[in-house]
């Protein structure tokens, strides 16, 4: 009766009152891993409180003593989601707090190790049960913070893909705010960082045949107009079409096709961030050249080219259109 009296006025808000009932629960008794949990959870709350006033210092303090809370709570029941949950939070709430603290004094060192902690209670929790039973416990409010925390953390450890499907899980479960998407975007585009790396290590080997230089300088390519560096992207592009000089037919159509790609991507970096429409139809025209030059060395049919999100941009030139009635 207690706890459930401190959960209503915790969620009024009357933190100082709901605490005095927890701790009335717990001298009654003391054994038990809920009043352990509820008392973690409060003062996370009265933590949280403090964060959005300023208070840094006194929040930390809070988020150590609820962490203390729920460590005592999984001691008594260690197989407790809901506890296990708690620490995991209060951990990626103080994992957050050394970030802002480090980055106030323009020193962000790796916190890989201390994100650790959280990252492993919120993947034990997701991992505990099947999902149904886990939005029949916790909610689908609650699992979808679960799932966006567990994204932050394995963004941070630079983990992209699983981040990736953490984020996309938490969006399935409600997650609300609109800087999730924002995340989401940032994560995609440190995945083509990644990609653009692994071209820039395989291009400095000296064993690799025509056809296996061209697809690196056109995946790099890719990743460098993804990112918006055209002129890199064309660089690229360039480098593999001139390799394609000495390739028979049936290998070299595909990198013309992929460099053609690159060109249009780069038409539209033109169009829309440079606001340069000369460039653009430069570069429109550019991989159109390159497409109809696939078509002669064998592209089988213009239903890759609809097909491939690269020439979207394409779609309004008379030019592009022509391809298709040849």
């Amino acid at each position: 009766a207690l706890r459930g009296l401190a959960k209503v006025r915790m969620e009024n808000g009357e933190f100082e009152a709901a605490l005095q009932d927890l701790l009335q629960a717990q001298r009654i008794a003391p054994n038990s891993w809920e009043n352990q949990r509820w008392l973690g959870t409060l003062i996370e709350r009265q933590a949280l409180r403090d964060m959005t006033l300023g208070q840094a210092e006194q929040a930390v303090e809070k988020l150590d003593r609820a962490e203390k809370h729920f460590d005592r709570a999984l001691r008594i029941a260690p197989g407790a989601v809901d506890a296990r949950f708690g620490r995991g939070r209060v951990r990626y709430h103080l994992w957050q707090q050394e970030m802002q603290s480090r980055r106030t004094q323009a020193d962000v060192p790796d916190l890989a190790g201390s994100s650790l902690g959280a990252m492993n209670d919120l993947q034990g929790v997701a991992d505990s049960s099947s999902v149904d039973a886990l939005v029949d416990l916790l909610g689908s409010d609650r699992l979808a913070d679960l799932y966006k925390m567990l994204g932050d953390l394995k963004s941070y450890n630079r983990k992209n893909e699983d981040a990736l499907g953490d984020y996309l899980r938490a969006l399935e479960y409600g997650y609300a705010d609109p800087r999730l998407r924002l995340r989401l975007g940032w994560t995609q585009l440190t995945d083509m960082v990644s990609i653009q790396s692994q071209f820039d290590t395989l291009l400095n080997h000296d064993q690799l045949t025509d056809r296996q230089q061209a697809e690196a300088h056109n995946g790099r390519g890719f990743a460098r107009a993804m990112l918006g560096e055209d002129q890199g992207a064309i660089e690229d592009a360039r480098a593999a079409i001139a390799l394609a000089e000495k390739m028979k037919n049936r290998e070299a159509w595909q990198v013309l096709f992929s460099a053609a790609g690159i060109y249009a991507l780069c038409a539209e970096i033109a169009e829309q961030e440079k606001l340069d429409s000369v460039l653009a139809e430069q570069r429109a025209k550019r991989a159109v050249d390159l497409l109809r030059e696939a078509k002669q060395r064998g592209l089988p049919n213009t239903q890759l080219i609809r097909s491939d999100r690269a020439f979207v941009p394409l779609f309004r030139s008379e030019e592009f259109q022509q391809l298709f009635q040849d």
